[in-house]
């Protein structure tokens, strides 16, 4: 997997993931939901980073304005 950014320093890491999607949400039985395969792949960038290093690593997930509050 490779992040769209990732700029880091001695102390911290920060991984920038950016997502665009006509619609933001998917609807289910009239409830709004994000897509859980971006949350997995965030919580997938959060276990990686964390093997074999000290650091404090951040992880933002970022939608791209549709039309639609979030």
């Amino acid at each position: 997997m490779q992040t769209d950014i990732s700029p880091e320093n001695v102390e911290r890491k920060i991984i920038k993931d950016t997502k665009y999607y006509q619609h933001t949400f998917s609807q289910n039985k009239g409830v709004l939901k994000l897509n859980s395969g971006n949350l997995y792949e965030i919580f997938a960038y959060l276990s990686n980073g964390k093997k074999g290093r000290e650091k404090e690593t951040i992880c933002i997930l970022l939608y791209t304005q549709t039309g639609q509050e979030v």
